[in-house]
């Protein structure tokens, strides 16, 4: 259910708004990939403002945990931390009834922002973005390249586009904005719950599947559905424009928060709602519960394929084990058919593949047939057959070990997958996965991860760094490291630079294909890098050359990291 949608997000304004604008930013948290906490005091009063990227658990508010932070803070933490720490939260505001939020952040004397920090909270595609007044992106929580979207590019030094609109949408909360929905009501059949929630979402921008449904539920409770969407309409967007909420929290059959609303819901039983005196700490434990149930489970489903790929890969062991039993149960064989071959040597002629003989171990004396090669001489033909049953014998105690072995580790891991399905909590299910890894039946997760991912750059030495600006600036380590940025890694509009008539590093600035809108200090600081990794890095002065990367070649039969190039400029830098 979660529904963190746009209403939720202008009630969640509405209320930050009341008690964070003009409070100073003292502290930037970023605790994972996908969130940033803001520690605010305004007023006497600390508040952690909890603001996350999710794909599935998108939001905005208050919270009272505090996660740890990471041994070294990420390049996006680093980039707020230098630009909104000790600054004051100016306004906060929503893109039109979208789910776009706006922080705008400055210095309370200031009619505008020195910074805004955008959130856009839409499923897969949410994002945090802080931006300069002049619209340019400063950094991304998750950067999208040209590979990912081509249309719409959020990298630093970029300029900040917002999200498509939706075409031909009314805004609900415009006046009489209900009458467009009830001059539609003739095309909807009655009682038709989904066909008046999906006319709902064509007509009015911002309205999600459950909003949609919510509205229409309420309005078919009334035999006059024109009245009935009036009524429904003023009970959610009258009442959100008068800042009238009242806050709700959905409960499980067993009592577990599921999600919340600004209001309570037709759509779910009364007896499993919970009104709540705010918004924000209705969001709070919801998504503290949510959050942490789908960790857990994301880490039982990765233990558990993981137990399952092990049981597969024992499966197969068990297998063989047994194959090569049945082999070596067969060594007594091998040696009676070799004496045999001995005891009738007199009967074999040279090129016979085949030879019968009296079996004078079978107690009838019935014929055994023995399979020869015709390549070889009758006491070859019999040493071979004594060499298999001399590795039969010798394996036989042996995969007989490995058969038992094959059979303990099975058992120990169907009942682990027991185990783990009644395990409640994350601490519990690492212990066991500790357990069964130090008992050699699962290989470390580490390990297992380093098997299924592609080191970056196809494992070349190539270091990246990020410019005061954002901009971000890749060095070469090796000479073919080095060949290996340039001819495929650097873009052709990249600026690419070298020490000049030395031995350097090649480096290259991403440029996003604007190469004129790079700064001197983004070429300064890439050239300081460049003559750092050089020949000449004890000097007190350093020529660098630095050229676009489609004037870069390297000369036919010249070894990797020789490069020719042409239109450049050269920036003389201290190392």
């Amino acid at each position: 259910m979660r529904t963190f949608d746009s209403l939720t997000l202008r009630a969640c304004v509405d209320e930050l708004n009341a008690v964070l604008v003009g409070g100073q930013i003292q502290e930037v948290r970023q605790p994972n990939e996908r969130e940033i906490l803001l520690g605010i005091r305004n007023r006497g009063v600390n508040y952690l403002l909890l603001l996350s990227a999710h794909p599935q658990f998108a939001r905005a508010h208050l919270t009272l945990k505090r996660p740890p932070n990471p041994p070294i803070p990420p390049t996006f933490c680093m980039t707020l931390r230098k630009h909104v720490e000790g600054l004051r939260l100016l306004k906060l505001r929503q893109l039109d009834f979208d789910r776009v939020l706006f922080l705008e952040i400055g210095f309370p004397a200031d009619e505008f922002p020195s910074a805004t920090l955008i959130g856009e909270f839409m499923g897969k595609h949410s994002n945090l973005v802080l931006v300069t007044p002049e619209g340019t992106i400063l950094d991304a929580i998750h950067r999208v390249s040209h590979r990912i979207n081509r249309v719409r590019q959020l990298l630093p030094g970029q300029p900040y586009q917002l999200p498509p609109p939706q075409p031909d949408r009314a805004d609900p909360f415009a006046p009489q904005a209900v009458e467009k929905i009830v001059r539609e009501l003739g095309s909807i059949p009655p009682n038709d719950v989904e066909g008046l929630a999906s006319a709902l979402m064509q007509i009015y921008a911002g309205l999600s599947p459950f909003l949609s449904r919510e509205i229409a539920m309420r309005a078919l409770n009334y035999e006059d559905r024109a009245q009935g969407l009036r009524i429904a309409w003023t009970s959610l967007f009258d009442a959100a424009a008068q800042q009238d909420y009242r806050p709700t929290l959905f409960l499980s059959d067993v009592g577990t928060p599921i999600g919340t609303y600004p209001f309570p819901s037709v759509q779910w039983p009364e007896n499993q709602q919970k009104p709540m005196e705010s918004l924000q700490l209705a969001l709070d434990q919801a998504y503290t519960f949510l959050v942490e149930q789908n960790e857990r489970e994301s880490q039982r489903a990765n233990i558990r394929a993981r137990i399952e790929r092990a049981i597969a890969t024992w499966q197969k062991r068990l297998a063989g084990a047994k194959k090569a039993l049945e082999e070596a149960e067969k060594a007594d064989f091998y040696r009676q058919n070799g004496e045999l071959i001995l005891a009738n040597l007199w009967r074999i002629q040279p090129n016979m593949s085949n030879i019968i003989v009296e079996d004078f171990y079978d107690p009838d004396l019935k014929p055994r047939s023995i399979p020869l090669d015709p390549h070889r001489t009758p006491q070859e033909n019999a040493e071979s057959w004594f060499q298999r049953y001399r590795k039969a014998k010798a394996a036989r105690e042996q995969e007989a070990q490995r058969l038992a072995q094959a059979e303990s580790a099975l058992h120990r891991l169907e009942s682990a997958l027991v185990e783990l399905a009644q395990l409640g909590t994350p601490e519990a299910m690492r212990e066991l996965s500790e357990e069964l890894a130090s008992q050699g039946l699962l290989p470390k997760e580490g390990i297992e991860r380093a098997r299924t991912e592609e080191p970056e750059f196809e494992g070349h030495k190539i270091r990246r760094y990020f410019s005061p600006e954002g901009y971000e600036v890749l060095v070469g380590e090796t000479a073919t490291a080095n060949d290996y940025l340039t001819t495929r890694v650097a873009h052709p509009n990249d600026i690419w630079l070298h020490v000049r008539a030395g031995v350097s590093a090649h480096v290259v600035i991403r440029t996003h294909g604007q190469p004129e809108r790079v700064p001197r200090s983004v070429i300064e600081f890439a050239a300081r890098l460049c003559a750092q990794h050089s020949k000449q890095k004890h000097a007190a002065l350093v020529p660098v050359d630095y050229t676009l990367r489609k004037y870069v070649r390297r000369p036919r039969g010249a070894p990797p990291g020789a490069a020719d190039y042409w239109n450049e400029r050269t920036i003389e830098i201290t190392p």
